[in-house]
């Protein structure tokens, strides 16, 4: 709340004009909450007649009780999204989806509303980006991606009082533009689910572990490639889930060379203070779990347990230990793991859904219709209830090993 200074009147003051010519203001000067450093802030109103300044000064003392900013922070949408992205949004997120924001903001916001004042984003602002996502050929799905990149950079805002906190989130009531030709996200039925795993096996599909892994335990893309043979148990029949692969961003410039060595100096790669990763081939490699409950160990589904035994049997050995690699040796692409399981649907002639999300959920609704509680669902796909907001349940082994068992009958029986 700000105060007048003095008596509140006003007063008066001799200032110069574009011209040099002297001039003769009324002036109201209120001081404001002091800055975050600490030091005192004021606003002065000046107006050439005294009813006129009069009547400003009421204006004023009203938004000061209402508790209405009366400094807004000038600063535009670049400079904010600039300023946030490695100050903000780094410290609290994995290095891919970080690169993915700083893309997103690089080419589809920046772009097109960059030197629009962050407080006077308007609805129009957030169409111009759907717009300009359109014509650069990108999809839909990506308009979708930069709204939300928007409203999370606009929420941490307001938090920080960079906007007012009576500030609506314009891009979190836009409507989002929907996509209505991509993979569904939908889980698979069972009959789908075998009909891929039993085409599969049938051409001998290297990858069928992987399905049979994504399938019966819900596990996420990065956990799959990123298991190595030293975390798979095959005497106690368990999984360590505690690494996943990624390739993460470096740090480079567009045009730099590479390092010429295949592993790549850790200094090279961009990511978050404290950030724990172990290079493997390039800019790939082992990082842990977003979260806590996604680092777990679970049963292996007898299935899953004799395809791993063949695959230990038949592979050849890789520098790195990975139970999966490409056909040239490496570590697996997200991008090429995708195709081999779209391959593997069309082959099986069922619909092509993202295996990440519909496996997942495929798994997730297996096990509850099985009668599986929700602790020991969460635990076994290492899932946190966000929502909820609950502690973390700590489930036995041997209750997963039963519930995996149940599913794996069900879902591979022929």
């Amino acid at each position: 709340m700000g105060k007048a200074r003095g008596s509140g009147e006003p007063y008066k003051e001799i200032r110069k004009d574009r011209k040099g010519r002297e001039v003769v203001y009324w002036c109201f000067k209120c001081e404001l909450d002091r800055k975050p450093n600490g030091d005192r802030d004021y606003t002065v109103i000046r107006r050439r007649n005294r009813n006129e300044l009069i009547k400003a000064k009421n204006e004023l003392l009203a938004k000061l009780a209402s508790g209405e900013p009366i400094k807004v922070d000038k600063r535009k949408v670049c400079e904010w999204l600039e300023f946030w992205l490695p100050n903000y949004a780094k410290p609290r997120m994995k290095p891919r989806p970080y690169r993915n924001y700083v893309s997103i903001v690089n080419c589809h916001i920046i772009p097109h509303i960059g030197n629009v004042q962050l407080a006077k984003v308007k609805a129009e602002h957030i169409r111009a980006i759907h717009r300009g996502v359109k014509q650069s050929g990108a999809g839909v799905r990506m308009a979708e991606q930069a709204q939300s990149v928007l409203s999370l950079a606009i929420r941490d805002a307001v938090i920080e009082e960079v906007l007012p906190q009576n500030t609506r989130n314009i891009a979190e009531l836009v409507e989002k533009p929907k996509d209505r030709t991509r993979a569904s996200r939908e889980p698979l039925n069972v009959e789908e689910a075998r009909a891929v795993l039993r085409k599969s096996r049938e051409r001998n599909d290297p990858m069928f572990a992987r399905w049979l892994m994504a399938l019966l335990l819900g596990s996420r893309q990065g956990e799959c490639l990123g298991l190595t043979w030293d975390r798979v148990d095959f005497e106690e029949e368990t999984l360590d889930l505690s690494w996943e692969l990624q390739w993460l961003p470096l740090k480079r410039k567009k045009g730099d060379p590479l390092p010429v060595e295949e592993v790549y100096p850790r200094e090279m790669f961009d990511v978050a203070d404290g950030e724990e990763f172990i290079p493997l081939y390039r800019s790939s490699a082992l990082i842990r779990p977003k979260t806590d409950e996604s680092t777990r160990v679970v049963p292996i589904p007898a299935p899953l347990l004799v395809e791993l035994k063949r695959l230990k049997e038949s592979s050849p050995p890789n520098p790195w230990n990975l139970v999966w690699v490409s056909e040239k040796g490496v570590p697996i692409r997200s991008r090429d793991d995708t195709e081999a399981w779209k391959d593997a649907s069309a082959a099986a002639e069922v619909p092509i859904y993202v295996l990440h999300a519909g496996g997942r959920h495929t798994a997730n609704n297996l096990l509850l219709e099985l009668g599986v509680s929700e602790e020991i669902r969460m635990a076994i796909m290492g899932q946190s209830s966000v929502a909820a907001n609950r502690i973390y349940t700590k489930v036995k082994l041997a209750e997963k090993r039963k519930a995996i068992t149940e599913l794996s009958e069900w879902l591979v029986a022929a």
